[in-house]
């Protein structure tokens, strides 16, 4: 399943301005079939930080790394397998890694307790909660502006 990340953070069903879209998500190489998977509490912002780091050669992931730089950047495809809820992200990425044909992954066993895994959810929330205040900040700026705009017409 493909998604338009662009299109899906758009918008959520109410209408309200969604930020984040966690869940589990696979790197399939469109050549041979082969694929990573991986999971993330925002997974547009994990995916970014996979092209970026397998366009500049240091992915952590040595098999999906050389592959990439064998086939290209146009032969790979990154699709969203299931969306779910922050606490149970690990847990499905761990149900596709056990019953999804894969080549890329090099660990097979997600351990929720490790530290490389807790660290990365951290960073990600870290990560979410900066751009939410800078929105905020922004918000509050536009505010205190046309208050000063209006003020100047009175």
């Amino acid at each position: 399943m493909q998604v338009d990340l662009e299109a899906y953070n758009e918008k959520d069903a109410s209408g309200m301005a969604q930020m984040t879209l966690g869940g589990v998500y696979e790197i399939v190489n469109i050549l041979n079939g082969q694929r990573y998977i991986g999971s993330s509490i925002d997974i547009k912002s994990r995916i970014n930080c996979h092209k970026s780091s397998l366009n500049g050669g240091y992915s952590h992931c040595k098999h999906l790394q050389r592959a990439w730089n064998k086939y290209g950047e146009k032969n790979f495809v990154f699709s969203i397998l299931l969306k779910c809820e922050e606490g149970k992200v690990l847990s499905w990425e761990q149900f596709f890694i056990d019953n999804c044909v894969h080549h890329y992954n090099i660990l097979k066993h997600i351990d929720n307790g490790t530290a490389m895994e807790k660290l990365r959810l951290k960073k990600e929330k870290q990560r979410r909660e900066k751009r939410d205040g800078i929105r905020k900040a922004k918000e509050a700026l536009d505010a205190r502006d046309t208050e000063i705009f209006a003020g100047l017409f009175l």
